[in-house]
């Protein structure tokens, strides 16, 4: 779809175990931390990484997840218009909107001029919501808001969270799991791969990786030890100062 294309921490050693416990205890440490404004963490991969299925899983553990693609999609929506005037061309093809999105995601897919058009309409507007829902996070005494954003990098996103998490697949994973979730050839899919940062630029940038080259329990089990170690610890960090 449309909406997945349109869319740094000091170096302090996280790696210690954890001392808070089990995923169970987890709310205990964030009743600790009530004095700290919301910690914003952004949550990104690239294409057939599996983003979506870590963030249903933190979403699972109790987590809020700000959705990069659903703010996109309330912007395309509310912002067509202007949009079309964007792109004439495709508009005057095809003027209905569901045909207007689909023939305009293959024009970006395809051309690196268009994509950076769309994206540099789209992506000031979806950081005002998402500061918006954070604030509106913050003011519930929510701890800690993962911001789930595809693009996270590409569009400078990254300068607007405290940290990042990418889950990582290697290329040939990407590949492999692209071709056979959408039945695309392996042309068809490097396309839509190259359409983002290479994954390996993305890894190089992050503050933490969860890699997922084998099963979604295994993604699931990486997740909770991210949760309950790496983040604990960052979390108790940032609550001290440090």
């Amino acid at each position: 779809m449309v909406y997945a294309i349109l869319q740094n921490i000091c170096c302090v050693d996280y790696t210690q175990k954890n001392t808070f416990g089990t995923l169970e205890n987890f709310a205990s440490v964030f009743a600790m931390m009530r004095n700290v404004s919301t910690a914003l963490i952004g949550l990104t991969g690239g294409i057939a990484t599996g983003k979506t299925t870590a963030a249903g899983h933190l979403r699972r553990l109790g987590f809020e997840i700000i959705d990069a693609d659903v703010l996109a999609r309330q912007v395309f929506e509310k912002q067509l218009g202007e949009i079309q005037l964007l792109f004439p061309e495709v508009a005057k093809r095809h003027p209905e909107a569901a045909h207007f999105r689909a023939h305009l995601a293959s024009k970006i897919f395809a051309e690196p001029e268009a994509r950076h058009k769309l994206n540099a309409f789209m992506h000031p507007a979806i950081r005002t919501l998402m500061k918006a829902q954070r604030q509106r996070l913050e003011a519930e005494n929510v701890d800690v808001v993962f911001y789930d954003a595809p693009l996270l990098f590409e569009t400078g996103g990254h300068v607007f969270v405290e940290a990042t998490l990418l889950v990582y697949a290697p290329l040939e994973m990407q590949l492999k799991r692209l071709m056979l979730r959408n039945a695309y050839s392996r042309e068809e899919a490097l396309l839509r791969i190259h359409s983002q940062m290479d994954i390996e630029s993305k890894r190089q940038r992050a503050t933490w990786v969860v890699e997922n080259s084998g099963s979604q329990e295994a993604l699931h089990q990486k997740l909770d030890t991210w949760v309950e170690e790496e983040l604990s610890a960052f979390l108790f960090a940032r609550s001290q100062g440090l």
